[in-house]
């Protein structure tokens, strides 16, 4: 996975690990303090290296290293203002990042090769208009969601809001199993 240290790449490393699932996360250190990534604790939870989007050799190294059967590229500059100040390194992360990892994958594809990486592009418009996809939650019920676990993790140890955040990744569960079964 790129960007695990972010916020929702944190998300999702804490899921995915919640699941069993072996995790290497590639990016470079959290930007903001503190950051959900070091609160949750989760570089002891799995294979945490420290590397730059935009250095192929570095991502190449990794990705042939760990032979990934699945693979989340997060990694973006997304921020609108930022991207304003600096359009080059907006870019140059976005397009190039997204590109270093197309050519490792593509590496790990190889003809003779006894393993293939299974590469998707998600895009949430072509989950609406192709599966007739929806969000399980409202806009407005994933935002109060949000800012209850914030107020509710302002003050808390580490352990704590590893619970609070496993809880709601629980309710969340439930309230798929639920529609599920209606």
């Amino acid at each position: 996975m790129t960007l695990h240290t972010g916020f929702k790449g944190a998300w999702l490393t804490l899921w995915l690990a919640k699941l069993g699932a072996r995790v290497v996360g590639i990016a470079l250190p959290p930007s903001t303090n503190p950051s959900l990534f070091d609160q949750l604790d989760l570089a002891h939870d799995i294979d945490h290296r420290v590397v730059y989007i935009q250095d192929p050799v570095a991502v190449v190294s990794v990705v042939r290293e760990t032979r990934p059967d699945i693979v989340f590229h997060l990694a973006a500059q997304s921020l609108v203002l930022r991207g304003y100040r600096l359009p080059l390194d907006t870019w140059s992360n976005n397009v190039m990042g997204t590109v270093h990892m197309l050519e490792a994958w593509r590496d790990l594809s190889k003809p003779g090769e006894p393993h293939e990486t299974r590469r998707l592009a998600l895009s949430i418009e072509r989950l609406r208009s192709r599966l007739g996809w929806t969000p399980r939650w409202s806009f407005s019920r994933a935002v109060r969601e949000t800012m209850e676990w914030y107020r509710a993790s302002s003050e808390v140890t580490k352990k704590q809001l590893r619970e609070r955040s496993l809880s709601v990744i629980r309710d969340y569960e439930a309230c798929c199993a639920q529609e599920a079964r209606a």
